[in-house]
């Protein structure tokens, strides 16, 4: 008669804080890696099968019960990489999950203007062989101030 682990059901759900959001969020306790210490984001781990798995993916998997599509990232819709409450993660393509972050290529990739206040659209939008987006407004500017000035800088 020796020592009987608990079902991994209950130990996972010993490791989450489920009063201390006022969003709902269900705030994993267990390991997040030593990520806070390195000033990246602190998204929860939790060992399963002799590996360690990502406590929300493992939340989805286990609430929604549906596989997660390859090639598909679980989004927090409530935006806190500690939660692994099943109705705040959803499953998405990794380009569209990237597209609702805050880092600097979402951020650019959702801009509808220059920063002369141009659109970026249509016909004067103009995407380089690199991907980058260009103003052809502001192109057509700096063209006309090089020839001007010999100088492409515009106030």
């Amino acid at each position: 008669m020796g020592w009987n682990p608990p079902p991994v059901t209950e130990r996972f759900m010993s490791k989450i804080d489920f009063s201390s959001s006022e969003k709902g969020c269900w705030i994993w306790k267990g390991s997040c890696g030593g990520y806070e210490k390195q000033g990246k984001l602190p998204y929860g781990r939790f060992w399963f099968q002799n590996k360690t798995v990502m406590a929300h993916r493992f939340s989805y998997d286990l609430f929604i019960a549906k596989p997660i599509p390859d090639g598909y990232e679980i989004d927090h819709l409530c935006k806190n990489p500690k939660c692994v409450n099943p109705n705040h993660l959803e499953a998405l393509p990794s380009r569209e999950n990237s597209n609702r972050s805050n880092n600097p290529m979402a951020i650019n990739s959702r801009k509808t203007e220059c920063i002369r206040g141009h659109p970026l659209v249509g016909g004067n939008l103009y995407i380089a062989k690199d991907g980058h987006r260009k103003c052809l407004a502001c192109v057509k500017l700096r063209t006309a101030q090089f020839r001007k000035t010999g100088s492409y800088t515009i106030p």
